[in-house]
């Protein structure tokens, strides 16, 4: 039985998911793209411990998740900050040979409003100095229930407040499984609640899935997340039997990537952009057939439902 703070604030939680929150409505787990002159774009995201990503498709409706952070795209250029939290760094991580998971969800970021985005890893935001009011923040990498990514979101949270400034408005974002769900029946917070709750930023947005994850910018919605109870084995076994064509054609697009003199010669942070590009046409027919099939058996939360991603105000 859930306790009357976890009810409140899953009221809380409900109402906020159906409600405006800056003139932009707020609904499931949809992004709009936001990138100056881009297509209105549905975005899903995978992200899970046996390695699936999400897909971009475009659409003439406008809706889904607007963050606060672009309320002017169109007049001022957007810098979005990427945080690497998982258990390896983006380039260890990317380049492995199932690296077009961690890439895919990656560009699903990217994808996601703005221009120049900063992509760092944890052990770099200590001392970051570039986020400006209006501007999103993404956690990427793989992840569990009560966690962000690997960290422990208190202390996550922390260390981002540190590199606020006082008038922070934009939104928090987390694209790692099971950022938005409870480690177990006793726990009352997610990885999402005890950020938020440890940050207290009135008014900002801090959203992650509850459950494991898929993203990719071909799937609708581009953020689905698996049901408690449904990852393993139906969902792990299916992903499983769909993954060995998408690991050898990425392996073969990697290498091609890592050999080139474009590759050799950039910035760790646009190599890494560079293998997120090269891992979405290979992998979109994987996501989008893999949610397509969840979503008939039953294992997907329903792309509609607040609770796909958890997103509030903190208080």
């Amino acid at each position: 039985m859930k306790t009357p703070q976890e009810n409140a604030k899953n009221q809380r939680r409900q109402a906020f998911t159906n409600s405006a929150m800056h003139g932009k409505k707020h609904c499931g787990a949809k992004f709009i793209d936001n990138r100056p002159g881009g297509a209105i774009q549905q975005e899903t995201v995978v992200s899970d411990a046996a390695g699936t990503q999400s897909t971009t498709v475009d659409s003439s409706i406008s809706t889904g998740l607007k963050p606060a952070a672009h309320r002017s795209v169109a007049s001022a250029p957007m810098q979005r900050l990427i945080i690497s939290v998982g258990g390896r760094t983006l380039s260890e991580d990317t380049t492995r040979d199932i690296g077009w998971i961690t890439a895919s969800t990656l560009q699903v970021a990217l994808d996601h409003g703005g221009q120049g985005q900063d992509i760092i890893e944890y052990a770099e935001l200590n001392g970051y100095s570039k986020i400006k009011a209006d501007e999103n923040i993404y956690f990427v990498g793989h992840g569990s229930k009560g966690y962000i990514g690997t960290r422990d979101p208190a202390e996550l949270a922390r260390a981002t407040g540190l590199i606020l400034p006082e008038d922070y408005q934009g939104s928090i974002i987390s694209l790692n499984c099971s950022s938005g769900a409870t480690k177990n029946e006793d726990s009352e917070d997610s990885g999402v609640d005890a950020f938020a709750d440890t940050i207290k930023l009135d008014g900002v947005v801090v959203a992650g899935p509850q459950g494991v994850s898929l993203h990719h910018p071909a799937i609708p919605g581009k953020v689905r997340a698996i049901k408690d109870g449904h990852y393993r084995p139906a969902v792990l076994s299916k992903i499983l039997a769909m993954q060995s064509p998408i690991d050898e054609a990425w392996r073969t697009a990697r290498d091609q990537v890592v050999q080139s003199n474009a590759y050799i010669s950039a910035a760790a942070a646009e190599q890494i952009k560079m293998l997120a590009g090269a891992s979405i046409e290979l992998s979109a027919k994987f996501y989008v057939d893999l949610v397509d099939w969840a979503d008939k058996e039953g294992h997907l939360y329903p792309a509609d439902e607040p609770h796909l991603a958890v997103k509030y105000t903190s208080e």
